[in-house]
């Protein structure tokens, strides 16, 4: 349920779980991630906004220069009486209240319990007086998940703008540790809340909890590390005089020497690299809210994990625990490559996300007797490569659309070829060398053995394969128990006597008794299938369809000359008209707009009374009114789940209104 109260965080565009988005101050917009610091009149911060949350002021003694933000427990404004803690944090004027909590050392389950009780009450109390003023709360790690649950979920309850991640420092070193207790906030809180992670939090781990849902962080290892007469570098840190020379071109290494710091007085040099420590952080985040832009956030994630075995552990905890969070969260279709690199990209969402509908979603066409099983190609789609014309020279020789075709690749598994142009299909690619290992090949038979599964026990298999490709062919037989007839390959697969070979085999196995001819409308069902559901392709493309393509190479579904949908080669997938709609309204994706008519171009978060939960960001989704009548189609901006509990924010782009 929505609450009266105006949200102060609005998000902009999301990358998996990452998002990028706006802090709107009165006086000023704040784009997230983003970093919190201390105002030092010293440092020159190179006109980056910052977000004041109770910093103490500048007059603190040096001494105390790590331990400048309020949200650290052990600080002078914790109060028994609350109202006059409240007091004393409005002189201070910041943008968000936090409710105090204060010092918490774990010991036993009875007083981590009696620490949060209090908290929870401090929390209500707050929440009940601060009136309009924006307000944050701790959130504790507790190695007693009981408690730890039973405190986010009452925090979430309450609702906040600002939740701290409280003790990471104690979980930092632990990566499965770390990811449950991020992962349990973010699932619970509001989506368009602030996630704040205070404390020693290197600029290395920024991409992983980003990705994670994390917004924001601050200066405390900076300021740590300026003491420490250390910089910051790629993945760790340097003292001073271990340099050979200064690590980057920000105004601090382009304006000053190793000698020339290493001489000045202490307090000089403290700011220095501190001024170089927060521009390095700095520029960390500005590349990540870079790569959310152009979502390339994934990618920098993989890179990112070979800083350290924790970090690289902390992606693979994500990837395999986590799907269903991170798959809610990442786009349908995006621009751009999807870079599969090595096992770091085995389990991306929108890979696991593509294995995941081929197997649920994906029926083999009937009347289909024999099926030609191919390696992938560099080229995409497949039927452009040189390679899979060859293949199908070979395979139509024997009668066009009689035999079917399905592809195998890393990591994708099985990609039947009507939906070879389907994202990601026709949009990754990876390093070939014609080797597989051990995981490439569980996840490739896994995937082969549930089509194989499908298929009707007289089918004939044919497997043109080498390599990686056969091997995880061969155990998908094993597994499945089907029968995989395996052509003999000389030298490529694509070479003259590879392909005799496969003629050969074609010739003396191919079953085409009773097989009907494939048309497209077969093919695009599939794809249709695939986007809205089992039964949807019949639904929109009945037998009676029109099938037109326009000059842009895109087809166009008509009913009674009319357009129902249109198919996008770009990313391989339909988009509907209101026409097309109504035929699948049984389907999903759906979403009951709190109002009879929407004006505009955009229907925004707030405008959503409810939302199918299977709604990603980047689908096609159709939206009726408070009457369930069907008003517009557009894009979602959003998943359907964020969209119904956001304040704030684009939820759906439309593509067409329903004329009054």
């Amino acid at each position: 349920m929505k609450n009266d109260k105006k949200g102060i965080f609005e998000v902009v565009k999301h990358d998996g779980p990452g998002r990028m988005g706006k802090i709107d101050l009165i006086d000023k917009k704040i784009l997230t991630p983003s970093l919190i610091h201390a105002h030092f009149h010293h440092i020159n911060y190179n006109s980056e906004k910052i977000v004041i949350l109770n910093v103490l002021p500048d007059s603190l003694e040096e001494k105390f220069y790590t331990n400048v933000f309020i949200t650290n427990t052990a600080n002078p404004f914790i109060y028994p009486n609350l109202n006059q803690n409240l007091e004393d944090q409005l002189t201070l004027q910041p943008n968000f209240l936090t409710v105090p909590c204060g010092s918490f050392v774990e010991l036993e389950w009875k007083t981590t319990q009696s620490f949060f009780d209090i908290l929870l009450k401090n929390a209500s109390f707050f929440k009940e007086m601060v009136g309009k003023n924006h307000l944050a709360v701790p959130v504790f790690y507790s190695k007693y998940s009981d408690l730890c649950e039973k405190q986010i979920d009452t925090l979430s309850q309450i609702g906040f703008d600002m939740y701290i991640l409280k003790n990471l420092g104690e979980i930092m070193g632990n990566p499965r540790q770390l990811v449950e207790f991020i992962v349990k906030v973010r699932e619970r809180i509001q989506p368009d809340s602030l996630v704040y992670a205070p404390g020693l939090i290197h600029p290395a781990y920024y991409s992983h909890l980003i990705y994670s849902g994390v917004d924001i962080f601050d200066t405390t290892l900076m300021i740590q590390e300026a003491r420490r007469d250390s910089l910051l570098l790629e993945g760790g840190s340097k003292k001073i005089g271990e340099l050979v020379e200064l690590p980057c071109n920000c105004q601090i290494c382009e304006a000053y020497s190793i000698s020339g710091m290493v001489k000045m007085p202490s307090k000089q040099r403290f700011y220095k690299l501190l001024q170089h420590n927060i521009l390095f952080a700095t520029s960390v985040l500005k590349r990540i809210r870079l790569d959310i832009r152009e979502g390339f956030l994934r990618e920098r994630v993989e890179l990112s994990s070979h800083y350290s075995p924790t970090l690289a552990a902390y992606l693979r905890i994500l990837d395999k625990n986590h799907f269903n969070f991170l798959e809610e969260y990442t786009q349908i279709a995006k621009k751009g490559i999807v870079y599969c690199i090595g096992p770091e990209s085995y389990h991306r969402p929108e890979i696991e996300r593509f294995r995941k509908r081929i197997s649920e979603r994906y029926t083999p066409i009937s009347g289909i007797r024999t099926v030609v099983i191919l390696p992938c190609s560099a080229k995409k789609p497949y039927s452009l490569s040189q390679s899979h014309k060859r293949f199908r020279e070979v395979i139509r020789h024997f009668g066009k659309g009689l035999i079917q075709e399905v592809i195998i690749s890393s990591p994708l598994g099985l990609i039947p070829r009507e939906l070879e142009q389907v994202y990601p299909a026709a949009h990754y690619d990876i390093p070939v060398t014609g080797d597989w290992d051990q995981e490439e090949i569980e996840i490739a038979s896994a995937s082969i053995s549930k089509y194989f599964e499908k298929l009707d026990k007289e089918t004939v298999l044919i497997a043109h394969l080498d390599g990686g490709y056969r091997e995880a062919c061969l155990k998908a037989s094993n597994l499945s128990g089907k029968e995989v007839i395996f052509t003999e390959i000389s030298g490529n697969v694509a070479g003259e006597k590879s392909l005799s070979n496969l003629k050969r085999a074609l010739e003396e196995y191919a079953d085409l008794s009773g097989a009907r001819e494939v048309s497209k409308i077969d093919s695009l069902r599939k794809v249709v299938d695939y986007q809205f559901g089992i039964g949807a392709g019949e639904k929109l493309i009945p037998n009676n369809a029109d099938i037109k393509r326009d000059r842009m190479g895109n087809v166009k579904i008509l009913l009674d000359r009319k357009l129902v949908a249109l198919f996008n080669q770009t990313y391989g997938l339909f988009k509907l008209t209101l026409r097309g709609a109504e035929s699948l309204a049984n389907f999903g994706y759906w979403i009951e707009f709190d109002g009879a008519t929407i004006s505009g171009t955009n229907l925004f978060a707030p405008g959503v009374k409810d939302a199918d939960p299977q709604i990603r960001p980047e689908d096609f989704v159709m939206i009726y009114n408070c009457s369930k009548e069907l008003i517009a189609m557009g894009i979602s901006n959003m998943s359907g789940l964020e969209m119904k509990r956001s304040k704030k924010g684009i939820a759906v782009k439309l593509t067409e209104k329903k004329m009054d």
